[in-house]
């Protein structure tokens, strides 16, 4: 509607945010972007109730609650308890709150292939799905902060992988070979300005440039077609968690860029101590 607030709307903002910065779309799909671990949420407001209903969560409570709509308790459920259904699932329990879960649903439900009269679409809204231009830290939050961690420290549990845990990222200037702060941070600074380090005139000035050019290709061509997690069990399960195919993911090249530039920084640098002379 044309309006700039409607009851309620609180839940939507609040949903969207928790949407966008919990890594959600790490794993799920939405109008065309985001993971391939996990199913389709770009109409999960029109899932049948005969396929996606809850189970654990005390069903009846829950329909109670939500006046008698499986489709929202089964989102609500999926969200507060995502081992409820199915019971092997990539789906991490982030302990939201009741209040960040009832924002979640809200939003998602939403999410509907339902046509409305452009009347009935309100500014605010249409601003939600113009083509993005987040920054690297923002680009992180939606996509990778729930497999990797908070500024990509890592230590999210994997099942069956090799090294137990996700990968961390912020050790991104140690694996490209950057040794100084600030040969990391002029890096950055190109990628976030969209400048080619590769053709730059002059050349990209930092030591050892061909071996950090040749580290950069080889992140983003790992991050552009994914990897598949290595058992550390050959004969047990597949892990749950594997890097996604972020072409097929919808990150474009200045994504990837952005993203580099914003993890870069993320490196814990030692502090220089000052020696202090002796009196």
């Amino acid at each position: 509607h044309e309006v700039e607030e409607l009851p309620g709307i609180e839940y939507v903002k609040r949903g969207h945010d928790l949407f966008n910065t919990r890594g959600c779309m790490g794993c799920h799909k939405l109008e065309g972007k985001g993971g391939l671990l996990a199913p389709e949420l770009t109409h999960i407001a029109d899932a049948s109730t005969h396929l996606k209903y809850p189970k654990a969560l005390a069903s009846d409570t829950l329909k109670n609650v939500f006046h008698g709509n499986k489709n929202l308790a089964y989102i609500y459920e999926s969200i507060k308890s995502p081992g409820a259904q199915p019971d092997i699932t990539a789906m991490m329990d982030f302990e939201f709150t009741d209040e960040e879960a009832l924002a979640l649903t809200v939003f998602l439900k939403g999410l509907s292939k339902r046509d409305l009269p452009a009347s009935y679409v309100s500014k605010r809204h249409a601003r939600l799905h113009r083509s993005e231009d987040l920054r690297g830290e923002e680009i992180f939050a939606k996509y990778c902060t729930a497999c990797h961690g908070p500024g990509g420290q890592g230590g999210v549990s994997n099942l069956n992988y090799g090294k137990d845990t996700v990968p961390q990222l912020n050790t991104l200037a140690e694996k490209m070979f950057l040794e100084y702060k600030e040969d990391a941070e002029y890096v950055a600074e190109l990628l976030e300005a969209e400048v080619d380090i590769e053709e730059m005139s002059p050349p990209l000035d930092v030591d050892a440039r061909a071996r950090v050019l040749a580290q950069f290709n080889a992140i983003k061509e790992v991050i552009k077609k994914g990897s598949i997690a290595g058992k550390a069990d050959m004969e047990g399960p597949a892990p749950l968690l594997n890097m996604p195919n972020w072409n097929a993911g919808g990150l474009e090249n200045a994504d990837i860029h952005k993203l580099l530039a914003y993890l870069l920084v993320q490196y814990p640098w030692e502090e220089e101590v000052e020696e202090v002379p002796e009196q």
